[in-house]
């Protein structure tokens, strides 16, 4: 509820004048910049990494890999052209486990079910970051060589982000200072994530077609895609759940992000995003029945 109480404030504060479209740019560089890199480097760094564990991670990398593929398949049986295939084949490999996927699985299966989520999501941010986001600036801005995909990649705080995340956490370093204030950052991501959607939102009924039936289509594959990884790896109980409810997630918000940074199709995406949560919750009360 609070995440939608934000979106519409967002869309208000827009109808209202007190925010408008350019400031959308602002929310960006903040993202990029400062939030999501302290989000990493908190997650990566507190995350408590086992070899035991290690299917967890490998089962969603597969998970990933196949919705990437399937994403373009899809937009190409879609008929799916220029700004908006690209940000559907973009947004259909990711998931947004952090705002609905957590609180439900703690709130089902307590910090057991909390921590195999959390363990299927760090591959989740490693590929948002290292593999989608580059394939947002690629299709965004044209055709980039090797070179400049390095050059991007290394230029971004997130990727910085992610490798300080995990340095701090092979070495060890504790330091209260350090966390709460990592801490204290990354609690905005929520507030300027949906403030930025509804600065972006434009409702229009026809527009909202293809972004339900983008929801529909990537909860289907999805749940699919958690089922037959989960008896390939003989996941079973809670850990069978984890992975098709984290499998069966929404896109992440950050796609809006990408969007708006690489010049897709934005009222598509924002659009999608907007419907997607409450949706989601719904989806995910009916799918765990069947477990």
């Amino acid at each position: 509820m609070p995440v939608v109480i934000l979106f519409f404030l967002g869309y208000i504060l827009k109808r209202m004048n007190v925010l408008h479209a350019d400031d959308s740019k602002v929310f960006s560089r903040l993202l990029l910049n400062v939030v999501l890199p302290a989000l990493l480097i908190q997650i990566l760094w507190t995350t408590k990494l086992e070899w035991d564990l290690i299917y967890f991670p490998l089962a969603s990398l597969v998970i990933l890999v196949a919705l990437l593929v399937l994403g373009f398949l899809f937009a190409h049986l879609l008929g799916l052209k220029d700004k908006t295939k690209n940000a559907f084949v973009t947004a259909f490999p990711t998931i947004d486990a952090g705002n609905v996927g957590y609180p439900f699985m703690f709130l089902l299966f307590g910090t057991v079910g909390l921590s195999r989520i959390v363990l299927l999501d760090i591959m989740n941010v490693l590929f948002l970051f290292l593999i989608v986001y580059p394939l947002a600036y690629g299709l965004g801005k044209g055709k980039v060589t090797l070179r400049d995909s390095i050059q991007k990649i290394v230029s971004v705080p997130i990727v910085w982000g992610i490798v300080l995340g995990i340095l701090l956490n092979i070495v060890g370093f504790q330091n209260e200072l350090v966390s709460n204030t990592l801490g204290t950052i990354s609690e905005a991501l929520l507030l300027i994530v949906m403030m930025f959607l509804g600065v972006e939102f434009n409702p229009k009924l026809s527009s909202f077609k293809l972004p339900v039936s983008t929801i529909l289509l990537k909860t289907v594959v999805g749940v699919t895609l958690g089922l037959v990884v989960s008896h390939i790896f003989g996941f079973q109980g809670v850990d069978r759940i984890a992975t098709v409810i984290w499998a069966s997630l929404p896109a992440s918000l950050i796609c809006i992000i990408f969007a708006k940074e690489n010049k897709l199709d934005t009222e598509f995406t924002s659009n999608m995003l907007s419907i997607a949560l409450p949706l989601a919750i719904v989806f995910m009360t009916i799918i765990v029945q069947f477990l």
